[in-house]
């Protein structure tokens, strides 16, 4: 008899300590369930906030723009040189009047327009000058970041004297 009141006691005592484990363990899930789904209402509306009240370039899921710049067909060029390999100088570097572009684009949305350039290149290949001829865009940083890449160019082409390329990129953005 002694034993199976032990044995009893025994089962007893494993029915109501797994009862209150069980509870414990849901409680405890629905407190974690509670604090993440409090935490993911939280998140949701601070982005909500934050995309209502901002540019179109400062939005987390907004769909990035594809923005292009495209050399103009309106090439001439003073100087022994193909048009061919100036087409060619020039479109392997515009990437880097891309990214002057889109640096700008963050600043001022409506950035859209054509610019006309002057660039002289030495004997060497190497840029002597730029200078911006004409623009429908009005905006210095934009120049100044242009004429800076454009200094760094390098056509590796040899010539036998000093050449004039005027040219144009347009700046757009959909």
């Amino acid at each position: 008899m002694i034993n199976l009141k032990k044995i009893n006691i025994w089962i007893l005592f494993m029915i109501l300590s797994t009862t209150v484990y069980s509870q414990n363990k849901t409680e405890k899930t629905h407190d974690f369930d509670d604090k993440n789904n409090q935490k993911l209402i939280q998140h949701s509306s601070n982005n909500m906030a934050k995309t209502q009240n901002t540019k179109w370039h400062e939005k987390e899921y907004a769909k990035k723009p594809k923005i292009r710049v495209r050399l103009g067909k309106d090439i001439i060029i003073k100087g022994k040189v193909a048009r061919k390999d100036i087409i060619k100088s020039i479109k392997m570097k515009i990437n880097q009047i891309r990214s002057c572009y889109h640096r700008e684009l963050n600043k001022n949305p409506n950035l859209i327009g054509k610019i006309n350039i002057k660039w002289i290149i030495n004997l060497d290949g190497k840029t002597k000058s730029t200078k911006i001829i004409k623009s429908s865009l009005k905006n210095k940083d934009l120049y100044k970041c242009i004429k800076t890449k454009m200094k760094r160019w390098n056509t590796k082409i040899q010539k036998t004297k000093t050449t004039k390329v005027f040219f144009s990129f347009t700046f757009t953005y959909n």
